[in-house]
């Protein structure tokens, strides 16, 4: 547990899946503007076994930030290998995501604390190559903590 001023950091636990979950729920909602009433039932479920799982095996590390008993923010990385290669000879990646902070908490170094604590999380696990994906709002801020813009990716999806 970190405290900074009024804010509790924890690091998240298997039995915080539900709440990560939640979290993972609205930051959804927001970036993919979903219309109201949409059945997310199955993506909640899913994502739920995710974290319950990931959490436990530690391939999955969040932080939870408190404002007394109120969760403000939250943040994660998820663990994976792929085949090493010259700029990443260990072959372990993080992606960070569900970066969140309430509207009434944002600007206070909150998110920028989470993002260190991950950040810190990654490399004791000799983790040094870290993505993510970024709203435009959140470009400049992942710009001042060091992220770098990468052009090289090329992604496919099957958008049914």
């Amino acid at each position: 547990m970190k405290t900074d001023n009024e804010t509790v950091y924890e690091k998240a636990r298997p039995q915080d899946a539900s709440i990560l979950t939640e979290i993972r729920q609205e930051v959804i909602q927001i970036v993919w503007k979903t219309e109201p009433g949409t059945d997310l039932s199955a993506y909640y479920d899913n994502t739920l076994a995710y974290f319950s799982k990931a959490l436990a095996d530690e391939n999955h590390t969040a932080f939870l930030a408190y404002n007394g008993n109120e969760l403000i923010g939250c943040g994660g990385i998820s663990y994976y290998d792929v085949m090493p290669t010259y700029g990443n000879p260990s072959g372990r990646q993080g992606l960070i995501m569900n970066m969140y902070v309430s509207p009434d908490f944002r600007r206070r170094g909150i998110a920028r604390n989470i993002l260190k604590m991950l950040i810190q999380d990654a490399l004791e696990k000799g983790v040094t190559y870290i993505t993510l994906e970024a709203t435009e709002t959140g470009k400049l801020f992942y710009k001042k903590c060091g992220f770098k813009k990468d052009d090289d990716a090329m992604v496919y999806r099957n958008d049914r």
